[in-house]
């Protein structure tokens, strides 16, 4: 829409493109809640593309295992998370006054910015494991039987969590990029994640 309007009227911003269209989408009431909720979604975004891209939040193979090694900046997410769940707020708030056509646009960004927040919550827990793996991951020697005790339980929450944010994903599907994004956690996250728990299981190394 704001390329549409950018087309005859090229001097106009996305700002004051913003303060027009939102309304007309959401009602005089709710479109402050969710500008605000973008704002907040975007200065995470920003967060994400200058600190944590590489390794940290894309745990896809080939990133997963020198991801685990190497360890997260724990402190980065929490700020991200923290801008998450404001945006969440926003959102949840625009929902309760945007009209027909705005409920399905705050439903979604209900269901993406969860998503956001669950991957990273995920992303912590694989440091946890990581340190549990410590030099068994490094080294590829079988871990200690105390450390494979803390090691199963963590790669099946870990299984869990990638499996829930799968169906959460599923359950608000609109295009092929959402199925290739359930294709790729299942392929290169839950996948990952079964083949590290049957080899410990199995007494094989943890990668």
């Amino acid at each position: 829409a704001f390329l549409a309007r950018v087309s005859w009227q090229p001097a106009i911003t996305a700002n004051d493109f913003s303060k027009s269209f939102l309304p007309l989408l959401f009602g005089e009431s709710a479109a402050p809640d969710f500008e605000l909720g973008l704002r907040q979604v975007e200065k995470a975004d920003r967060e994400v593309r200058g600190g944590l891209l590489y390794g940290y939040l894309f745990i896809y193979t080939p990133y997963l295992i020198p991801a685990l090694l190497r360890g997260v900046d724990r402190e980065g997410i929490a700020k991200i998370l923290a801008q998450l769940q404001t945006a969440q707020v926003c959102f949840l708030e625009a929902s309760t006054k945007a009209g027909h056509h705005g409920h399905a646009h705050t439903k979604f960004w209900l269901i993406r910015t969860r998503f956001a927040m669950d991957w990273l919550e995920m992303v912590l827990s694989c440091d946890d494991l990581g340190k549990i793996l410590g030099d068994a991951l490094a080294s590829g020697t079988p871990l200690d039987a105390e450390k494979k005790a803390l090691a199963l339980p963590a790669l099946e929450s870990l299984i869990q969590r990638s499996e829930a944010l799968i169906r959460l994903i599923a359950d608000d599907a609109t295009s092929m990029g959402d199925l290739g994004q359930i294709a790729a956690i299942n392929r290169f996250v839950t996948a990952v994640f079964r083949e590290m728990k049957g080899e410990l299981t199995n007494g094989k190394s943890a990668v």
